[in-house]
């Protein structure tokens, strides 16, 4: 067995810790999600599920539209910002109404394979820093 100091020795470092933490959320951002209501009828949830559809076809839409006036090398960074922008947007409607979309979020982000790596990135963030959501409301 070994002992605590081994334990604490085999800890990473700060710096390390410290390069994690770029890739958080900022604090504002996460005390924002977590300050608001969350909707517990099911016409509200599906309307939110629904506009978020409709922003992700939206944006994909339009990429697909300016792609056509634009050169590849272009088109290819406009790809890689409409998949950040739409992974953010998700982010932001999976972590506000939490429960089973939240969990559909994390296991997106658990499947490398099936949505961009922008998207993958973005959703990580659910398992780490998801906003806590009071026993009350549970159902």
């Amino acid at each position: 067995m070994p002992s605590v100091a081994e334990l604490i020795a085999a800890l990473p470092e700060t710096t390390a810790m410290a390069n994690d933490q770029e890739h958080c959320l900022p604090p504002a951002l996460q005390n924002a999600w977590s300050l608001r209501p969350v909707p517990v009828g099911r016409f509200q949830r599906m309307r939110m599920l629904g506009t978020l559809q409709a922003k992700i076809g939206a944006a994909y839409l339009f990429h697909w539209l300016r792609g056509w006036f634009k050169d590849a090398d272009v088109n290819k960074r406009l790809l890689a910002e409409t998949h950040w922008r739409t992974a953010l947007s998700v982010l932001d409607s999976m972590s506000y109404l939490r429960g089973a979309a939240m969990k559909v979020g994390q296991t997106l982000a658990n499947f490398p394979d099936i949505v961009p790596r922008e998207f993958v990135e973005t959703l990580d963030q659910l398992h780490f820093d998801a906003p806590p959501m009071h026993w009350s409301l549970l159902r």
